[in-house]
């Protein structure tokens, strides 16, 4: 950011910028001590700290889930909750710290890889009774319901997805 005073330049420093809220970053469940965990914390980029998010009811117990972020929403989708694969949906509200179950997925997935696009949830691939899954499937938040698209050449679990400039 830069102003102009009489030929003369003047840079405001980095300290001075506005706080942005949308500085946090957000670890929900996962493995603690080997059993599947409950706790969601959020780390605060600029105060560079952790807290425990407190104060809703529980995503229970999950670790092989996946996430997607949809406004303040933060869908918790799948994974497994020791050694029973889910298919549940629950939506964090990051603002209200509220939660709530969401219509669940069409098939059970862990270690699924998620993406959100145009304001829709992807579920792709995951382990499902021991395989690797090609299916795939579609989140309309407004419509709260799921449906079946195209499934993938070839199944995997545990990878990653990315959106890049629409794409």
């Amino acid at each position: 950011m830069m102003t102009k005073k009489k030929d003369k330049e003047f840079v405001t420093p980095r300290f001075a910028y506005p706080r942005i809220p949308q500085d946090i970053l957000f670890a929900i469940g996962g493995f603690h001590n080997g059993i599947p965990s409950d706790v969601i914390e959020a780390y605060d980029v600029r105060a560079n700290r952790w807290s425990v998010v407190e104060g809703f009811d529980s995503i229970g117990r999950r670790a092989h889930h996946g996430t997607a972020v949809v406004g303040f929403d933060i869908y918790v989708i799948g994974g497994e909750e020791g050694s029973k694969d889910l298919r549940s949906c629950l939506c964090f509200n990051a603002v209200k710290k509220t939660c709530r179950e969401v219509a669940p997925m069409h098939e059970c997935r862990s270690k699924l890889m998620v993406a959100v696009l145009r304001g829709a949830v992807y579920a792709m691939g995951a382990e499902a009774e021991g395989k690797n899954q090609r299916s795939a499937e579609r989140y309309d938040p407004k419509a709260n319901q799921w449906s079946w698209i195209a499934p993938m050449n070839k199944g995997r679990r545990g990878a990653s997805a990315a959106v890049l400039n629409g794409t």
